[in-house]
């Protein structure tokens, strides 16, 4: 079968008897891949002619030396003899096999992205550059990201058979490192992780991943090496299927991950760093500022979001601009932190879908610490007791069932369990023998203090009930925060806490608040952030027990505010409205965009919705104000 990877998503009609009106352009936009894939299939099953068509690699944008940044290149396609209907296809392919391979194999290319030839703007920034007419040579300029695969070329024609192959040759070095992230490290104000990827492990001194580092552009007047192995994941550590399964849609070898904390920084100062290996090469130096030293008047600004997927037009692709846009604002840099509170890339047990995301985001990775957590479709499967938690956690209630109760416990994750993402990120809760303790359990929950603020990342997808080890560790870590030097303190986590949405995911927050407000409420919790509902929603700052929630009115804003974000990119949810809950909601979208939290002193906090479509901040409130 033709396997694909449903990279544009459409939206989600209303359902139910109040209905919501979609916002921004959402109608506009193609129609996913997986149309296209079905029909591809359809045709190579009756056999359909083909014509004699095939692309042409006009000009290759190999890597600078050293490379410039993301593993992103951009690529001139010339397409001969093509007319109206044809599209351009880019395929994930199997190695050493693709271009001779029969359609009537079973093992056939991955549909990657495809770009209309005519009359249309193309996937990712591309553009169709000819003008229509009939048997035309074309020329498209496309992105290719690294994929972990052989890629290749081919034409879509209308009837949708396929053009002969054209592999796309890849200039990716195996020993030099791409997909950089950042995370703080245990102590923020001094200690910053920086990872990345490799291809291939290499051994003795010289393939030792190490950072050089320095306060001055090409100064590095410190090299910190690795202090521990790289990591990596085999398809024997996923959960199950079909996350365990080696197969081009699914389990092919990551590489490996190599993780390195820099220490001994100062707060708030700008560094600049390469990174990589003496053997495989150096990348083209990236920069970074460290946390604030913490202070009750001290700014912060963090992008905040959750639910993006791989889409690759004004989804997840605006929101990596916006938040790149808004760092480069100003001189010093224009945001803290990105927190991604879950559902990242959609991966579901692919390599090749986790490598897109990386490469597509990498932008933002390499110069702005990148602090997530787990959702569902990270960690989620239901098949106990497989359930291969990296660290051992765990994700079910006493009973043996999913602590959610209600089955919301399902297969999201495909068998992935978590695994990958462990391997892939860090945070303030991994710590190196030796050094500063954790401030965690690695990257299920911990956190962090920076300026004015302490953040909590909390999981969602593990047991939160009273008495377990991640309610136990919230609410030793709220109790300890010094609300003299940070005075606001935010929590986030996949699954909202509160939410107008009807149904089961209602349910759930009713659930996850009955152990966590009254925590919240005891240590002066200003706002919880969530996502897993595609859609924007902000209410009132709350206060009174759940049964009888009403808004704070007048004076100084005390309450906690509940703010549900899951806009990055993933397709947007339309659904019915609880009924009794629309007196507490004072800001509603259905629409792509990023949270914009910004600590301004001891006693303002403000919160921005930012709508990609509208490229404007679309609602705003004062989560704090004294």
């Amino acid at each position: 079968m033709l396997l694909l990877v449903p990279l544009l998503l459409t939206p989600v009609a209303a359902v139910g008897s109040e209905k919501r009106t979609l916002l921004g352009a959402h109608a506009e936009y193609r129609t996913e891949v997986a149309p296209l894939a079905a029909r591809i299939v359809a045709a190579a099953g009756a056999a359909a002619p083909r014509r004699g068509i095939r692309p042409r690699v006009l000009l290759e944008g190999a890597p600078a030396a050293p490379r410039t940044s993301a593993a992103v290149r951009d690529v001139a396609v010339a397409v001969e003899g093509a007319v109206a209907g044809d599209a351009l296809g880019l395929f994930c392919a199997r190695a050493g096999s693709a271009s001779t391979e029969s359609w009537a194999s079973p093992s056939r290319p991955l549909l990657l992205d495809y770009v209309p030839l005519f009359g249309a703007a193309a996937v990712g920034g591309a553009r169709v550059e000819a003008a229509p007419g009939a048997n035309a040579t074309v020329t498209v300029t496309a992105r290719l990201p690294h994929a972990r695969c052989a890629l290749e070329w081919r034409v879509i024609a209308a009837d949708a058979t396929l053009s002969a192959p054209v592999v796309q040759a890849s200039a990716f070095n195996a020993t030099f490192p791409y997909h950089a992230r950042l995370a703080f490290g245990p102590h923020a104000q001094s200690e910053m992780w920086l990872s990345w990827s490799v291809d291939t492990n290499a051994t003795g001194a010289g393939g030792v991943p190490r950072v050089r580092v320095g306060v001055t552009p090409g100064v590095y007047t410190r090299e910190v090496v690795a202090s521990q192995p790289m990591t990596s994941y085999a398809a024997s550590d996923m959960c199950g299927k079909h996350a365990n399964e080696t197969d081009i849609a699914k389990y092919l070898f990551p590489g490996y991950f190599a993780n390195v904390l820099i220490t001994g920084l100062a707060p708030g100062t700008r560094y600049y760093a390469t990174y990589g290996s003496l053997d495989g090469g150096f990348a083209t130096e990236t920069t970074f500022t460290t946390a604030k030293a913490v202070g009750p008047d001290v700014p912060v600004r963090l992008a905040a979001f959750g639910d993006m997927a791989l889409s690759l037009w004004d989804g997840a692709m605006g929101n990596v601009a916006e938040v790149v846009r808004l760092h480069d604002a100003t001189a010093d840099g224009g945001l803290d932190a990105v927190l991604h509170f879950g559902d990242l890339g959609y991966a579901e047990g692919s390599t090749v879908i986790w490598e897109m995301w990386h490469s597509y985001i990498e932008p933002a990775t390499r110069k702005i610490p990148y602090m997530v957590s787990q959702g569902n479709h990270e960690v989620d499967h239901a098949s106990q007791p497989c359930f291969q938690d990296p660290v051992g956690l765990d994700s079910l209630g006493p009973d043996g069932t999913s602590f959610h109760q209600n089955g919301e416990w399902g297969e999201d994750s495909d068998g992935e369990g978590g695994v990958a993402t462990w391997a892939r990120f860090r945070s303030p809760g991994v710590g190196v023998p030796g050094g500063t303790a954790p401030r965690g359990n690695s990257i299920y929950w911990y956190s962090w203090d920076m300026g004015s603020v302490h953040v909590v990342m909390l999981d969602s997808e593990h047991n939160m009930t009273k008495g377990s080890p991640q309610w136990k560790w919230v609410a030793a870590d709220l109790a300890a925060v010094d609300r003299t030097m940070t005075p606001h303190v935010v929590v986030t986590q996949h699954r909202p806490l509160f939410t107008t949405e009807a149904g089961s995911q209602y349910d759930v927050a009713e659930l996850m608040r009955a152990d966590l407000e009254p925590l919240f409420h005891a240590h002066g919790v200003v706002a919880v952030l969530g996502g897993h509902i595609h859609s924007y929603e902000r209410a009132c700052p709350l206060v009174g027990p759940a049964a009888a929630y009403k808004c704070e009115e007048g004076g100084p804003v005390e309450g906690i505010t509940y703010i549900t974000v899951g806009t990055a990119g993933a397709t947007v949810h339309n659904e019915t409205m609880l009924p009794g809950t629309s007196g507490v909601l004072k800001g509603w979208r259905v629409e792509w965009g990023l949270g914009i939290l910004t600590a301004v002193n001891r006693s303002a906090l403000r919160w921005d919705f930012y709508s990609i479509a509208e490229a404007k901040v679309v609602d705003s409130a004062w989560l704090r104000l004294l």
